[in-house]
């Protein structure tokens, strides 16, 4: 499974966060605080602390909370402690108690969020309550949810929370919530006025960002004209917030709704001083039914933000029409010539081959043959073969099929460079042609580019899946022998949309034994999967085989799987899973425990465009931030590259195999906290609930549809300019704990 923000060891800290004093505790838990890999045992090798803590006995406090760490690592809900825990005197360990609840997800524990929730003393508390409940997405929660929100007491954080969990919910229970015209009336009356007096880091301001992002998730035309008129809030943040939910999701018939009114204001968002707002604004034009100002677009073209410039392009290419050529092929002549010129360790995403490969994806889009001459000097650069940007080589196919095979021997893809063939054979999938579907089948035989590297084939795999050939089935049943985990995981996921066979059923059960011995689970999930699908008496034998696997997600899997096919095993398929078994000592998690107040330790990045800072939250991800720090102190980071970079969304690095597949050889779980996804934030990556290993990725702009779905774990305190300079390729020379 592929590490995406879209789908997705040991440590040490510098003694300055232990544990200072007890009254240091007493002090916190008093006032409260404001708001893929295989699983395998982490290394064993913790890093010793260079000075050690200055108390010999951590307090009784500290204790609880290393022990809730310890709880959320194994997925392990034990109700019985846990409601002691959640009694606890001090408002700082019922925060805590909660979000760890949360983290788990286990149905068990609902009930007592809910009550914490509703009865507690400390707002705070209650706040937390409800992020948790949100977190655990079940929808017996949402009647005490509504009738909280609806409490003339609460405060208005706790009701910007309940209304964040509101939003999960609905959109997580789709079957179950039929009718959301009550939860948008209730989120919509959560709103402030457009002309309110929000301040700055106020918890009016951020009840109004959280009401908002929860409404993102409810796909319904009713919150569409309140949500639009906070595009004139004081507020820079709420307008943000608004201009981004619109651009994501607003309905195909905007215009049957009767909401065409807020075109006005759409408009007069393009012309906003906030970079972040003019980009959404210019999404926002895609949807369908709104008059396009093509006008006001094309003057985005030229706007000093590159991020503005990729939205313009995106919304002009989406919109299928050809009269926008001219203005986009303009733009990319202009921005080659000065690429072209610029010396490749200088090249940035601004002005560089982020936005010109955007620009080649609206031309393919728009099917521009006048493209033809920018995209086939484009093609060649920076490498001189092609390939190399599976954007121009789909550009090219979509096209023009003549034009796409027009290149000397000299520039052919190499096997040596299986970025290239992988590119390459990206664009082939988007071509009719059997002469190009005859090249995808000598490459997935090992009949052309021999000695292919296997981190190409599943792009391979996944362009031949596209044509659907005859010998398909029989291609992907042989790469489940391949020895590259990855191979394996893709055969096995794309044999799930071929026609079933009692040939691939045994060698997809054969496969899963084999893959017992993998260091990496992604085989082995993707096998179980498809598996699943076939519906007969040995799926079960072979999913039931699955518990006794040593990792936790397999398990996981299978019980899910199993409760699907049999829904009236639940409890018993749920029993089997049991805890993730973590072979840590209760001392590492005492050793990761901080305080809060305590100055965080931060991490410079060195990369071959420039330096930026990261500041890392251990109290909010304790077992991520421990990981990211042991892999730095080891120079893990060092050398490896930015697999993936999406101008105006993030940047993202940390793969050891650099397809985006990789990682450090274990999996941590997710730590899903409060942070929102601003400008700057630095979450893990995924492939499913907790699959974070080593790669990390730092946003562009903020990306409230990703709150509460990826860990938050640091954020960029300097450098976003290096950050907003980096382009795919370019690598990490080094990262620094600053102690």
């Amino acid at each position: 499974m592929r590490q995406s923000v879209f789908r997705f060891s040991g440590f040490h800290l510098p003694s300055g966060i232990f544990l200072q004093s007890a009254s240091a505790v007493l002090l916190w838990l008093s006032i409260g605080t404001a708001p893929l890999r295989a699983q395998t045992p982490l290394p064993p090798d913790l890093h010793q602390p260079k000075t050690p803590p200055v108390l010999n006995r951590l307090s009784s406090a500290q204790r609880i909370t290393a022990r809730l760490v310890q709880l959320e690592d194994q997925r392990n809900y034990n109700d019985e402690e846990f409601a002691k825990y959640f009694r606890f005197g001090h408002a700082g360990i019922r925060r805590r108690v909660a979000l760890a609840v949360g983290r788990i997800g286990d149905p068990r524990g609902l009930g007592r969020l809910l009550d914490l929730m509703q009865d507690d003393g400390n707002p705070t508390v209650r706040a937390m309550a409800a992020f948790a409940v949100g977190e655990m997405e079940h929808a017996d929660a949402l009647e005490r949810l509504v009738e909280s929100s609806k409490n003339p007491r609460e405060t208005v954080l706790v009701r910007g929370r309940i209304a964040e969990a509101l939003g999960k919910i609905v959109r997580a229970n789709p079957k179950k919530v039929t009718n959301t015209d009550d939860f948008v009336k209730l989120l919509n009356a959560n709103l402030p006025e457009p002309k309110a007096n929000l301040k700055a880091g106020s918890d009016e301001e951020l009840a109004a960002r959280l009401t908002i992002t929860a409404l993102l998730r409810i796909p319904a035309a009713q919150w569409i004209p309140p949500v639009a008129g906070l595009l004139k809030s004081s507020s820079p943040e709420v307008r943000r917030t608004a201009a981004i939910a619109l651009a994501r999701v607003v309905p195909a018939k905007f215009e049957a709704a009767g909401q065409t009114a807020a075109v006005s204001l759409f408009t007069e968002a393009l012309k906003d001083s906030d970079p972040v707002v003019r980009s959404a604004a210019a999404r926002i034009f895609a949807a369908k039914g709104i008059d396009l100002p093509t006008t006001e677009l094309n003057k985005l073209l030229g706007d000093s933000e590159s991020r503005v410039v990729v939205s313009a392009v995106r919304t002009l290419g989406g919109r299928g029409d050809s009269r926008v050529v001219t203005s986009l092929l303009a733009v990319a002549d202009e921005r080659l010539k000065v690429f072209a010129k610029i010396p490749a360790a200088e090249r940035a995403q601004g002005d560089g081959l982020p936005v010109l490969l955007e620009l080649a994806t609206a031309l393919g889009t728009l099917k521009a043959k006048e493209a033809l001459p920018f995209l086939n000097q484009l093609r060649r650069l920076p490498t001189g073969r092609v390939g190399i940007n599976p954007e121009v080589e789909v550009a090219l196919a979509q096209i023009d099929a003549k034009s796409f095979f027009e290149f000397t021997p000299a520039e052919e893809p190499s096997a040596k460079d299986w970025q290239h063939v992988a590119g390459f054979c990206t664009g082939l999938g988007e071509l009719a042609s059997a002469e190009a579907l005859q090249i995808l089948i000598e490459i997935a035989e090992g009949k052309r580019f021999v000695g292919l590297d296997p981190r190409a084939m599943p792009d391979v795999l996944r362009a031949l899946a596209k044509r659907k050939p005859e010998q398909l089935a029989d291609i992907l049943r042989a790469q489940l022998k391949a020895e590259d985990v990855l191979v394996r995981a893709t055969a096995a996921e794309l044999l799930a949309d071929t026609p079933p066979s009692d040939d691939t059923f045994r060698l997809l059960s054969m496969a899963f034994t084999a893959a017992e011995k993998d260091g990496m689970n992604d085989a082995k999930l993707a096998i179980l999967a498809t598996l699943a699908k076939y519906n007969r008496t040995e799926t079960a034998t072979v999913l039931g085989s699955a518990f006794r696997d040593n990792d936790y997600l397999v398990r996981r899997q299978a019980a899910d799987l199993l409760k699907t096919l049999n829904p009236e095993k639940t409890t018993a398929y749920e029993t089997r899973v049991g805890i993730n078994r973590v072979e840590r000592d209760f001392k590492v998690y005492q050793k990761i425990t901080t305080v809060p107040g305590t100055l965080n330790p931060q991490a410079l990045v060195e990369t071959t465009k420039g330096e930026f800072v990261i500041e890392l939250f251990p109290e909010d991800a304790p077992l991520t931030v421990e990981s990211f720090v042991t892999l730095a102190e080891r120079n893990f980071f060092n050398g490896l590259t930015f697999h993936r970079v999406v101008p105006n969304f993030v940047i993202q690095g940390g793969d050891p195999r650099g397809d985006g597949n990789g990682g450090p050889g274990y999996q941590i779980r997710c730590e899903i906290n409060q942070h929102l996804y601003q400008r700057g934030a630095v979450g893990m990556a995924l492939s499913g609930k907790d699959t974070g290993g080593s790669q990390f990725f730092v946003c562009h702009s903020p990306q409230p549809h990703l709150d509460g779905g990826y860990t938050v774990f640091g954020n960029v305190v300097k450098g976003m300019e290096v950050v907003d300079r980096i382009t795919r390729g370019d690598r990490i020379l080094q990262v620094t704990i600053i102690q």
